[in-house]
């Protein structure tokens, strides 16, 4: 399972500005900060260039094996600044993606919680 993290990790890494951080939270769940983004779109565009990263083949010990990645976003801004309650949204629209079929994400929008 750790050989396996770390590849993804990496392949994560590759697609991310050596601005942004990359931090693995436990199991398998990781946080991505970007330190500056010029727009929602650009965030979507990452998490799909991401995505198509995660869903190549890594050889583990001579098994292919075939991850995937289900993405949760949550984006501070003026009104949204606590970082609590910003994980708290990603993970809920998380969960969502992983509900309707894993391998995609979601951007979290107030009316998600209604």
């Amino acid at each position: 399972m750790q050989k396996i993290l770390i590849q993804t990790s990496e392949m994560m890494n590759h697609q991310i500005s050596t601005h942004d951080l990359l931090c693995r939270i436990g199991g398998d769940e990781f946080i991505l900060v970007f330190r500056k983004v010029p727009s929602v779109s650009h965030v979507e565009a990452m998490a799909k260039r991401i995505l198509n990263a995660v869903k190549e083949p890594v050889l583990i010990n001579s098994y292919e094996i075939h991850p995937g990645c289900s993405i949760g976003i949550a984006v501070i801004n003026t009104e949204n600044n606590d970082i609590e309650k910003i994980l708290k949204n990603a993970d809920l629209v998380l969960y969502s993606v992983k509900k309707s079929g894993r391998n995609n994400y979601c951007l979290y929008k107030a009316e998600t919680e209604a």
